[in-house]
């Protein structure tokens, strides 16, 4: 897969998941999953942890507004081109790991907000795991994305 396309993906993945997120803890608070003081409590957790993955891609697609007009059509790709893009190509392990942590990061954030609210843990249970899958998890999904979305110190 091509470096940009798989970019691409995981930033709208990322940006729609922690969107999504906010809003099942909205709902969920609001089907009274949650007290007041929970929902300040993991607010207080997530807000943070998000706006240091957002902010990396949004840095990115601020540095990379333009986009080069494409002078030959999809279909008509000369040989250069696909030369650039075989260059781009990223290993299947690294697909592999991205998506394995980025995924897996979502899933079990998710899920531990939802077995709370439905009481299937407890609420200090949930802020353990919080802690938990941002520690595992966290660390490696912020390698992903800073080098996923790095820019360039020249842009």
């Amino acid at each position: 897969m091509n470096i940009d396309k798989h970019r691409s993906y995981i930033g709208k993945f990322v940006i729609t998941s922690s969107l999504l997120i906010f809003i099942l803890v909205l709902i969920l608070f609001a089907l009274k999953g949650f007290t007041p003081e929970e929902l300040s409590e993991i607010l207080k957790y997530l807000v943070p942890i998000k706006a240091v993955y957002l902010t990396a891609l949004v840095k990115y697609v601020i540095a990379n507004k333009k986009v080069e007009e494409k002078k030959e059509e999809q279909n008509n790709v000369d040989s250069t081109e696909l030369a650039a893009n075989e260059k781009h190509l990223i290993s299947p392990l690294y697909k592999t790991m991205a998506n394995l942590f980025i995924y897996g990061h979502i899933t079990f954030l998710t899920s531990s907000i939802v077995m709370a609210a439905f009481n299937i843990i407890s609420f200090s249970s949930l802020t353990y795991f919080i802690a938990i899958i941002e520690t595992f998890f966290g660390v490696y999904v912020g390698l992903i994305i800073s080098d996923m979305f790095k820019v360039a110190e020249n842009e």
